[in-house]
């Protein structure tokens, strides 16, 4: 890229990073984009530096972690560009510069911390989706791209060390995982490990469930259970559309034929269940919603549910309809939800 050009690049992903750039920046962007091989990565490490400096931004004016698809979707791009990376010092200085001066108006905490890469490369990056029926996306550093469901927790390294790629996952999470044969990809999750090389899976891992469900759609998955001390308790190799559910107490793994329809219908906003007890239902709502659901009736508690849900309506837009049909009311106070059968 020659000089003007790049500059010219510098500039344009400001603008994008400031959600400020009209469509025809963002094609100009997406042209040089093209042309080369891994910007992907480029824009990874940004995200990297930015949470490495305990920058927490507005999610609606700086949408970072939205990345190339929102670009993608701005100008009805149909096919994502491949990219590649160069040297980004000069990038960093101009955009780190602004979202800092705009977020914190502190200027010499990013010039500290960018004379201390190696400080910088060896910290975790902690990445946080809200809890409200929302999704968010990202690259990390070896640009694998993980969709994450709402109240979801991925802690990962802003460079992946020589013999593994190690994320920890406390949520839901669909991995597409870049291939690299010598680097195995590990997500670590509560007991036990998930294992790839190249893989496309989703894994549900949620702090409070009694359980993790791993739905490998392609490629190869290792699973291992540890015990309390550490030591392999249990392992599974998993193929593709096959399901594994692991108990967090014994750390039995037990497969099944995955249902694609049910198990990622999260990934296109919706919550699908077939023969669910209602208290299942409530308790994923939870998890989506940030809310407490309380059950004032054990007989509608146990009674069995199938539907399909839109994430994107407020937990009341879900609530009514659902009420309506299957005879419940219920009483929201603050964050707390009383459900009650209608008699």
């Amino acid at each position: 890229m020659k000089h003007k050009e790049h500059i010219d690049y510098e500039k344009l992903l400001i603008r994008y990073l400031q959600d400020t750039a009209d469509t025809q920046s963002l094609q100009r962007l997406l042209d040089i984009v093209r042309k080369s091989e891994d910007k992907k990565r480029e824009l990874a490490e940004l995200q990297s530096v930015y949470d490495s400096l305990s920058i927490r931004l507005d999610a609606q004016k700086y949408p970072i972690e939205a990345s190339w698809e929102k670009m993608r979707q701005k100008i009805n791009v149909d096919k994502q560009p491949k990219v590649s990376r160069k040297s980004i010092t000069l990038l960093l200085s101009y955009a780190a510069i602004i979202l800092l001066a705009l977020s914190l108006g502190i200027q010499y905490l990013y010039y500290h911390n960018l004379r201390q890469p190696q400080e910088v490369a060896d910290s975790y990056t902690r990445f946080v989706v809200e809890k409200g029926g929302g999704k968010s996306s990202l690259f990390l550093p070896d640009g694998t791209k993980v969709l994450l469901n709402a109240g979801t927790t991925i802690q990962y390294p802003t460079r992946f060390d020589q013999k593994e790629r190690m994320v920890m996952l406390d949520g839901e999470g669909f991995f597409e995982v870049a291939e690299n044969q010598q680097k195995p990809f590990v997500v670590r999750l509560k007991g036990h490990d998930v294992k790839v090389l190249g893989t496309v899976f989703n894994v549900k891992a949620y702090s409070d469930m009694d359980h993790t469900v791993t739905s490998l759609i392609s490629g190869k998955v290792l699973l291992t259970s540890y015990d309390t001390e550490g030591s392999i308790r249990e392992e599974q190799v998993l193929h593709p559309d096959e399901t594994a559910r692991i108990d967090k107490q014994t750390g039995t793994i037990t497969t099944f034929r995955s249902d694609d329809e049910f198990q990622l219908a999260w990934t296109k906003g919706l919550y699908k269940f077939k023969d669910k007890p209602f208290s299942d239902v409530m308790s994923e709502l939870e998890h989506l919603y940030d809310v407490t659901i309380l059950i004032e009736d054990d007989k509608l508690a146990k009674s069995v549910y199938t539907g399909s849900l839109v994430l994107k309506n407020t937990i009341e837009e879900v609530l009514k309809p659902l009420g309506q049909y299957n005879k419940f009311r219920y009483r929201k106070e603050g964050h707390v939800i009383r459900i009650y059968s209608e008699k």
